[in-house]
């Protein structure tokens, strides 16, 4: 089980060396008169992007304005997409499915980071030997003379065409290019599947060799994925714990606040309080003085309505101040009770907080662990990741 990766380019009209893009779109979407050689053709599943036919379109649109180097139109015999191609072992995805699944949406990844916005499609097909996937590549959406070429995208053509010298000697550059694609892709898709890099005849292995070989990329491939998965629990445990922390930090910096606020209403209400006494205290001296005043005035009536009213003045503003201080003690007891429940809950957070940072480190000492089973499996087998 190795892998397979293929690409084509196309021109948007037939040439004599190659058929134009819309008969490889109509083999694509599984037109009838396009695939006399499938046995029972299946729709196509749509993986990415737009249809075939919706592609063509796209990259016609492109053709329309593209310009080559010297602000002409570009030829009508121009390689104006690439179309690749990539499979997956029947044997394998009917195994575990879960690894196909995978296997595509990697591919995705790969071929969107290769080309970004240039990727147009991705299409499966389910109704051949083994699973594969059609890739459709437009040229560049560019007005700018000489940058809607192929080459400005593909390695291979950007290595031929930018190289100064012989046809051998841009052959050699180009299948170089080439090779180096094929080592990307294996190691960014092929290798996290169980696949090999070569089949047995290429590498000279003798048929107990290849099968101990698939083996051993087997078992890698399902290292990589728990590492991965394992990897995925970390950061996602990570990012808990960094809500968790920030939250307490939060928490922290709101208890602060509201024993700030505490102590302030404490000295405000202790400054009250000893105000209403001194008041009190002097309401109590004048009281006495005016009934001693009283019992030694000629007309004690009217003295003693007048400063009787003195006093009854004085005693509803006392109780003015004694209900303000009430008032003032009731919501004192409030942020008593708030700042303990607040000192309560912090508390539980840095528990909470030891104990997560107890996981991560487990989970960092786990991992770690994975990785350097991974490392033995890779340099048992010779491959570089």
């Amino acid at each position: 089980m190795y892998q397979f990766y293929h690409f084509d380019t196309y021109p948007i009209n037939t040439t004599k060396s190659s058929k134009a893009f819309g008969q490889v779109s109509k083999e694509f979407m599984r037109h009838p008169s396009a695939v006399p050689h499938i046995e029972n053709p299946q729709p196509p599943i749509l993986r990415f992007g737009v249809d075939a036919y919706r592609a063509e379109q796209i990259i016609q649109a492109r053709i329309k304005k593209a310009k080559d180097a010297r602000g002409r139109k570009i030829r009508k015999d121009a390689q104006v997409c690439i179309s690749s191609v990539v499979s997956f072992p029947r044997e394998l995805e009917q195994q575990f499915p879960e690894f196909y699944e995978d296997w595509v949406q990697r591919n995705i990844n790969y071929f969107r980071r290769q080309y970004g916005e240039n990727l147009l499609s991705v299409i499966e097909h389910q109704d051949e030997t083994h699973p594969h996937l059609h890739v459709i590549v437009g040229m560049p959406d560019t007005i700018e003379p000489g940058k809607a070429a192929l080459k400005n995208i593909h390695s291979p053509y950007m290595k031929r065409d930018s190289l100064e010298g012989s046809k051998t000697m841009k052959n050699t550059a180009y299948n170089e290019a080439c090779r180096k694609m094929q080592d990307d892709y294996y190691r960014r898709v092929s290798v996290h599947h169980g696949l090999l890099r070569t089949g047995p005849k290429r590498k000279r292995l003798t048929r107990k060799e290849y099968v101990t070989a698939k083996r051993e990329a087997f078992l890698l491939a399902q290292s990589l994925r728990e590492n991965e998965s394992l990897k995925f629990n970390l950061t996602k445990q990570t990012k808990k714990f960094e809500i968790k922390q920030k939250k307490l930090l939060t928490l922290e910096s709101s208890v602060k606040k509201n024993a700030k606020q505490v102590i302030k209403q404490k000295e405000d209400l202790r400054k009250r309080e000893n105000s209403i006494n001194e008041k009190e205290n002097k309401i109590e001296n004048q009281e006495k003085y005016l009934l001693a005043f009283l019992d030694k005035n000629l007309e004690p009536n009217k003295t003693k309505r007048f400063y009787s009213n003195t006093v009854k003045n004085l005693k509803n503003k006392l109780n003015e101040y004694f209900n303000l201080f009430n008032e003032y003690r009731d919501k004192y007891n409030k942020l008593t009770v708030n700042h303990i429940n607040l000192e309560q809950s912090h508390t539980k957070r840095k528990i909470e907080n030891e104990r997560l940072k107890n996981e991560n480190q487990k989970l960092k000492a786990a991992l770690q662990i994975y990785k350097n089973s991974a490392s033995i499996v890779i340099n048992d087998m010779g491959y570089t990741i």
